[in-house]
């Protein structure tokens, strides 16, 4: 079967900057088949700054983590806050997206969000980006009403309202249009910039001046996912784009993930999540929850993003 040919590497492109907002626990059983439930990742929590170069907008990928991480737990779904608590995220103030793009890298504002789902540790402070357009992918009003309220409360990252003035936007892929079609491996991509760049989750394919870099958010886990088909997450278990609720289509995303990645030339895969250090729980902890306190993350975050461009993505991939 030959390989669906992606477009050619010319203008218009876009730039992507990796911005690294914190960090979380990972355990290894949540990531590959067979893993230990006591051996854990601490992962990266990346969301990314994309630059058109024609019109030299801002678009920010995710938001990651907030500096309150359990603001999203409200009212009577406060006690599923401990949820949250047993991915022992690491952040600051300094650490958050809107800080970062200020005294890091000197914007002083961003032109639109797009949020690739509706988990707490993707969606940030939205109150950060007031007046900010804000994308989501399809029926996300829908989904979070059935999945997060019935469900896992803990995940809704909306709270009672949105700030006053945000436009809230759901990306529809069914309505016929000329900017909606197959690219690569993947069965159906919007071009968001309408110029030839390019159920919920939705990941972004990238078309930058080196590469082509897809940006999968929680499509995958870990690179782990993508680069060894062998360590999937198989019979049944949770693989991290939605499995618990369509595991055919996880699957499916998967698969072109790992074709995408290893069968075009020169392309990259961003997950949201990518492990820097690993330790083993103890039994104690395991059985109360949560993970070992990382001393020093809290300062690192904001210095560690000012150097997370490509080539040391790729590194801290391979320190396991």
């Amino acid at each position: 079967m030959s390989l669906e040919k992606l477009p050619a590497l010319e203008p218009p492109f876009v730039e992507v900057l990796p911005i690294n907002t914190g960090f979380v626990d990972l355990a290894e059983s949540y990531i590959l088949e067979n893993g230990r439930e006591d051996t854990v990742y601490v992962s990266t929590v990346l969301t990314y700054l994309i630059k058109h170069e024609p019109t030299k907008s801002l678009t920010a990928f995710d938001l990651g983590l907030s500096k309150d991480h359990l603001k999203p737990c409200h009212g009577r779904y406060a006690k599923d806050c401990e949820a949250i608590q047993d991915w022992n995220p690491q952040t600051s103030m300094q650490s958050t997206l809107a800080y970062q793009l200020k005294y890091v890298y000197g914007y002083d504002k961003i032109d639109q969000i797009i949020l690739s789902h509706y988990h707490w540790d993707h969606c940030g402070d939205i109150s950060d980006f007031k007046g900010v357009k804000l994308y989501t992918g399809p029926n996300v009003r829908g989904v979070q009403k059935k999945v997060c309220i019935d469900h896992q409360p803990h995940t809704e990252f909306f709270g009672p309202e949105l700030p006053l003035g945000t436009e809230f936007e759901e990306i529809n892929f069914t309505t016929p249009s000329p900017w909606i079609k197959k690219i690569g491996p993947f069965d159906t991509a919007l071009d968001f910039f309408k110029d030839g760049s390019i159920e919920g989750h939705l990941m972004a394919l990238c078309k930058t001046k080196q590469r082509w870099i897809l940006l999968a958010a929680d499509a995958v886990q870990s690179e782990l996912n993508y680069v060894d088909k062998d360590k999937w997450l198989r019979k049944g278990k949770w693989q991290g784009m939605f499995a618990d609720l369509d595991e055919k289509l996880s699957d499916k995303i998967v698969e072109q993930i790992h074709t995408f990645y290893h069968q075009y030339k020169d392309t990259y895969v961003y997950p949201a999540h990518i492990g820097v250090r690993k330790y083993t729980k103890t039994k104690a902890k395991l059985e109360r929850g949560g993970g070992r306190k990382h001393f020093g993350y809290k300062v690192r975050c904001a210095i560690y993003s000012k150097n997370l461009k490509h080539k040391e993505l790729q590194l801290c991939a391979k320190i396991q």
